[in-house]
């Protein structure tokens, strides 16, 4: 009975980040299929200024040493989402499931913090004109294109856009997002 060697891996980046190398790891090959891996969006595209977000990736295929993974799920540092909460304001977050065009589907996980504090009604209309948002933006895109709203930060943009008109915000922020369900293309 021949005896498993392990061995190095180059971990490779989604094809959305155009599977660049963000490090190794070593193991044997079925051992490495399902390992998660957490890296820095400023790492993979290079912008500083997205050094806030974090995403898990896992690890779904392997092929000629090198591990391919997909994104699981995309979320704000807490030390970042710390900052922005001061005294005198109000933070309202929400949870959303949504489904793209193509079947996939997403938790979503906004996050808003008013200029100042505000009242329940207010707090309603707020979480009510953010579910409308997030789900008319997904409703509108494939999985690759509303991964990349989250990640280019096009969705809390939006967002902040549509309820400045109901109550002045100061900030608004995608602090989670999960892929419960890929597309059956993707996968």
């Amino acid at each position: 009975m021949a005896k498993k060697v392990k061995k190095w891996f180059d971990v490779l980046a989604p094809k959305i980040f155009n599977q660049i190398e963000i490090g190794e790891t070593m193991g044997l090959e079925d051992q490495i299929v399902g390992r998660t891996v957490q890296v820095l969006v400023s790492d993979l595209t290079g912008d500083s200024r997205k050094s806030h977000l974090k995403l898990k990736l896992q690890v779904d295929k392997i092929d000629n040493d090198k591990a391919h993974t997909k994104i699981k799920e995309m979320e704000l540092l807490r030390g970042y989402l710390r900052s922005i909460v001061r005294r005198r304001v109000k933070k309202i977050e929400e949870t959303i499931d949504v489904q793209t065009r193509d079947n996939a589907q997403f938790r979503v996980k906004p996050v808003i913090v008013t200029a100042q504090l505000c009242t329940k009604s207010q707090e309603t209309d707020l979480r009510k004109k953010i579910r409308e948002i997030v789900l008319e933006a997904a409703k509108d895109r494939t999985f690759d294109a509303f991964l990349l709203d989250l990640i280019s930060e096009k969705l809390p943009k939006d967002i902040r856009q549509g309820i400045s008109k109901i109550y002045p915000i100061r900030n608004a922020e995608i602090r989670k997002a999960e892929v419960i369900k890929e597309p059956k293309a993707a996968a």
